[in-house]
Parts: structure tokens; C-alpha cells; sequence
């Protein structure tokens, strides 16, 4: 019962004073609604809507923030969010959903990080990311090759490993 009252969240309403409701923004679903329920504040103070099979985010005073034009995205940390385009290409937007990382991505890991120069400083957006690449002797089969970019799309280890883990 309590998955099926979740499924059916699609405003966000504002009561006033007087216990008035106002509309403030509908959607076919709102996600990430639910961390309401137990008082949290979402992340970024933003909500992911699908709206017509699009997703997009709005801020918590119901106002469109990234209008619902994505396959996929993931809730915005630091002022970015993961997005997926029609293509199924992973891509990094801002708030203003300015292109930061390049829709080139099959996929881009969830986990923002910090990372530390040769010199020992800290370098900030550290994404870590994989590509798909066909294996030449087996051309029909997919391997998942790992690497890490930063914020200018530069390649700062390269995509050939079989996985990553960011601590």
C-alpha cells in the first residue's frame, strides 16, 4: 500500500496559513518526493518529475529548474547531475543545464570525487566513467572498459580497466 501511494505522488502543493491550497507544479510522477516523508530535505534542494515519459527537475518552490526532456537523471549533487540523452548517452549538466561533461558516455559513475594531483593537490569533479568497446577477436561482445575524467573531459586515467572503486 505505502508503494502504491508513493507511485501516485504528481504535485507539489503549498498550503498557507489559512490551510489554502496552491498548485505549485504537476507532473506524471515527482521522484525523490518520498525523502518528505521523513522530514529530509532533498539534496540540492531539487526533485527529479517525469512529465510525458521525460525527466527533468524542479526546485522545492515548484518551479522548473531543468525542464523534463532526459531519458534519465540522477539527482543533482554539488550543482551537477548525470543525465542520459535520446541516444543513451551519458552526459554531466549544471543547474542551468549547461553541457559540463559531453553526451558521450554509456555510462558515467554516480560517485563525484575529489582526487589528488602528482603535486598533492586537490583536484575537484573527478568522475569516474566507462565505455563500451568491442573486443576485436569477439566483435559481438561487449566488454566495460573504466577510466576517470575530470571537468574539462580530459582522460585522467585511462579507459582500459575492468573496474574502478572510489573510496
Amino acid at each position: 500500500q505505502e508503494k502504491q501511494k508513493r507511485e501516485k505522488w504528481g504535485k507539489i502543493i503549498k498550503l498557507d496559513s489559512d490551510l489554502k491550497q496552491t498548485l505549485l507544479y504537476e507532473a506524471d510522477r515527482i521522484l525523490d518526493a518520498d525523502d518528505f516523508s521523513d522530514g529530509r530535505i532533498p539534496r540540492d534542494d531539487s526533485l527529479r518529475v517525469i512529465k510525458d515519459g521525460r525527466l527533468g527537475c524542479i526546485n522545492l518552490d515548484g518551479n522548473e529548474i531543468i525542464k523534463p526532456q532526459y531519458k534519465r537523471i540522477m539527482q543533482f549533487k554539488n550543482g551537477l547531475a548525470i543525465a542520459y540523452n535520446d541516444d543513451d548517452k551519458a552526459g554531466i549538466i549544471n543547474k542551468q543545464n549547461e553541457v559540463i561533461i559531453p553526451f558521450k558516455y554509456d555510462e558515467l559513475g554516480s560517485g563525484f570525487c575529489e582526487m589528488l594531483d602528482e603535486k598533492g593537490n586537490s583536484v575537484n569533479c573527478i568522475y569516474a566513467a566507462n565505455e563500451y568497446k568491442n573486443n576485436e577477436k569477439y566483435p559481438d561482445f561487449i566488454v566495460h572498459k573504466f577510466g576517470i575524467i575530470n571537468d574539462k573531459c580530459e582522460e585522467i586515467i585511462p579507459f582500459e580497466y575492468d573496474d574502478i572503486i572510489m573510496c
